[in-house]
């Protein structure tokens, strides 16, 4: 419950920065070697295939600029879920001390013997009182708890959710392959956050 999720929103911006310096390298390469082949300077089968690879690296940066926004997304999405489970983990945490539970560090709930008077701890112990208490172990702690650990899972295996499989470690000789999963993906995100691009 001390991990510091501000540090998603930190990664989130700097991927946004990068999105920003790689729009600036395919301005400058747009405007640079690309126009290279667009004169009467060069002709023949070698400018033709120049100006082919020329523009697939120019189409390669415009990519990079729109999987580094949506990894930015990401982060903050994960940032957000991950953040709104740590406040049911410690709402959850403080309705069962409420309640006479313990709560260990890794989240364990147990019935907290400490606040019985001896009479009631005689009971609990000799009278049938121990049937209904909790179970140690067990409770709503452990249920929240598997949610944080579930997102957070999703959020760093492939196959576990957005993004598609595949977008985020794609080689670039599968890029065909996966563009439209990725901006399928980049749709849904907007969708969810209300953004425009």
């Amino acid at each position: 419950m001390t991990t510091n999720f501000g540090l998603l929103v930190s990664a989130a911006a700097k991927w946004e920065s990068m999105a920003g310096e790689l729009q600036k390298v395919e301005s400058r390469y747009g405007e640079t070697v690309q126009t290279i082949t667009m004169g009467d300077n060069w002709s023949g089968v070698s400018a033709g295939v120049a100006r082919t690879k020329f523009t697939a690296t120019r189409y390669e940066y415009a990519a990079a600029q729109k999987q580094a926004k949506a990894i930015a997304s990401l982060l903050r999405g994960a940032h957000e879920q991950l953040t709104d489970l740590k406040a049911k983990l410690e709402s959850a945490r403080d309705d069962a001390v409420a309640a006479g539970m313990t709560v260990s560090g890794e989240g364990r709930v147990a019935f907290d013997h400490a606040r019985l008077t001896p009479a009631e701890r005689s009971a609990y112990l000799y009278g049938g009182a121990r049937a209904t208490a909790v179970s140690p172990g067990r409770g709503d702690g452990d249920g929240t708890r598997g949610c944080v650990g579930s997102a957070d899972t999703g959020f760093r295996q492939p196959g576990g959710g957005d993004p598609p499989p595949r977008a985020l470690t794609a080689t670039s000789a599968q890029h065909e392959e996966v563009l439209g999963d990725f901006e399928d993906f980049v749709r849904t995100v907007r969708a969810r956050t209300g953004a425009e691009g």
